[in-house]
């Protein structure tokens, strides 16, 4: 009997449907967690307090995209033959979150908005690249990671940027003097 019901659920994707619909609502209750911690109100209750400070703590204001990561990987998970989502975007997001909790790190007081992950990835980096060139190395891991996220690209693949700019007279012929 469990043979033919984990056979089925092989062949719909049950599975990755259920996983989705858990990452989506461990991102929203995460989500809820983080913005109700900045308000009086505790909408995530006690338990959700102790998550949130825990994932603040640990990542500083980078954790707000800790949310997005989770749905994120449910929508991949859900939408997976409605919309195609990277199979890199999790990832890049992930490194997302590291890179800019470390410059968060070295651009705040005492590391305090990155977190202890952004102290513990930003001060080395520091120490042997510099303040300016960790914050640059820092910056352009982030910019990569959202391109890789986001899936934008600077030009297209035909070669072009979307309009084409006039050709560049070269013989200066319509020079008068």
């Amino acid at each position: 009997m469990t043979n033919s019901i984990d056979g089925r659920l092989k062949d719909t994707g049950v599975k990755k449907e259920v996983a989705g619909v858990v990452f989506l609502a461990l991102g929203i209750y995460l989500a809820v967690c983080l913005l109700s911690g900045i308000s009086s109100s505790k909408l995530g209750g006690p338990v959700g307090e102790y998550v949130a400070g825990a994932v603040f703590y640990s990542f500083g204001y980078s954790s707000y995209i800790i949310p997005f990561l989770l749905i994120f990987i449910a929508f991949k998970l859900l939408l997976r033959r409605v919309v195609a989502i990277s199979s890199g975007a999790p990832l890049g997001l992930a490194v997302l979150l590291f890179s800019s909790s470390a410059l968060f790190a070295l651009l705040s007081a005492e590391g305090a908005a990155g977190g202890k992950v952004g102290v513990f990835i930003g001060e080395p980096l520091s120490r042997y690249a510099g303040p300016t060139g960790a914050a640059v190395i820092l910056l352009a891991i982030s910019l990569i990671a959202l391109l890789a996220v986001t899936g934008v690209r600077l030009h297209k693949k035909n070669g072009g940027s979307g309009t084409k700019a006039p050709p560049i007279d070269t013989n200066f012929d319509g020079f008068q003097q």
